[in-house]
């Protein structure tokens, strides 16, 4: 535990008051860490990467034999494209379309001579043409009806290419965020269960210090700036923020546990270092830095 270790004041002010510059002793620790598990069971193929390699979220860390899911990827965009093909199709309904045109013209044609010239036609004549023009009309509802399920099917087999996508990439370990790799524990070759352990990677750009203020110093100063320095090396500087004030004090001490996120760019900072960190009362941010 790191207990408050300076509180220094600069020259008065006006009045008398003084400026406070608070310095505390902080353990600088990981902000982020992932330990990135196979997905799916299988045989590890392919390991692209090594211990102390940095990589960025989403590149791929290691791949599962993924032949099976690639055949059935294969198969189901075959299948999407006949449902496709099926679903663009309106011949069917055009053709029905222009029958029942037809057969309704010819009916009622027949019909109004009927009507005109009596015995000009039979009446199991005209039943036949009444009944062609129902078949017709039918015909065209049973075409429509069966584009509507090309479209359907064509939907579905959509959503059977997206699963079978979503089956190779589950063979994918990637990374779910930017740091370095700093353990693999599996070999390519080895057969991994799903929620298995594979890589484990840390950000190393964006650093947490952790210090312990007494109570009295502790208000307002979620998004104040900060610089810390390390006990190695007492020349380098980190800036960094305040993003967090426990709301817990100690009832024994009067101290509070706080966070500050530290910028490493140049990856010189390391978790489990310890030093100072430095507040002073003109380094007000109005809202903590999105990591």
């Amino acid at each position: 535990m790191f207990f408050l270790l300076v509180l220094i004041s600069a020259a008065d002010g006006p009045g008398g008051t003084a400026p406070e510059v608070i310095e505390v002793s902080v353990l600088v620790n990981l902000l982020d860490q992932a330990v990135v598990p196979a997905r799916e069971a299988g045989t590890l193929v392919e390991i692209p990467v090594r211990e102390g390699v940095r990589v960025r979220e989403g590149d791929v860390l290691a791949r599962i034999d993924d032949t099976e899911a690639q055949l059935l990827l294969q198969r189901a965009q075959g299948e999407l494209e006949v449902a496709a093909k099926n679903a663009a199709n309106d011949t069917a309904v055009w053709t029905a379309e222009t029958t029942r045109k037809i057969t309704h013209e010819i009916f009622q044609r027949t019909h109004e001579g009927a009507q005109r010239f009596k015995g000009s036609i039979s009446q199991s004549d005209l039943d036949r043409l009444r009944l062609d023009a129902e078949t017709a009309e039918w015909a065209l509802r049973q075409a429509r009806h069966d584009l509507e399920i090309a479209s359907l099917t064509k939907q579905l087999k959509q959503n059977e290419v997206d699963f079978a996508v979503q089956r190779v990439e589950r063979r994918q370990i990637t990374a779910p965020l930017s740091g370095m790799v700093v353990e693999i524990s599996r070999r390519r070759g080895e057969w991994v269960q799903s929620g298995q352990e594979v890589v484990r990677i840390v950000r190393l750009d964006r650093l947490q210090a952790e210090g312990f203020f007494d109570v009295r110093q502790a208000r307002g100063l979620v998004g104040r700036r900060v610089t810390l320095h390390t006990d190695d090396d007492a020349n380098q500087r980190y800036s960094g923020q305040i993003v967090f004030v426990s709301p817990e004090v100690d009832p024994i001490n009067r101290q509070v546990r706080v966070l500050a996120e530290i910028e490493n760019p140049d990856l010189t900072l390391q978790p489990g270092m310890q030093g100072t960190i430095r507040i002073e009362s003109s380094g007000h941010v109005s809202d903590p830095e999105e990591p």
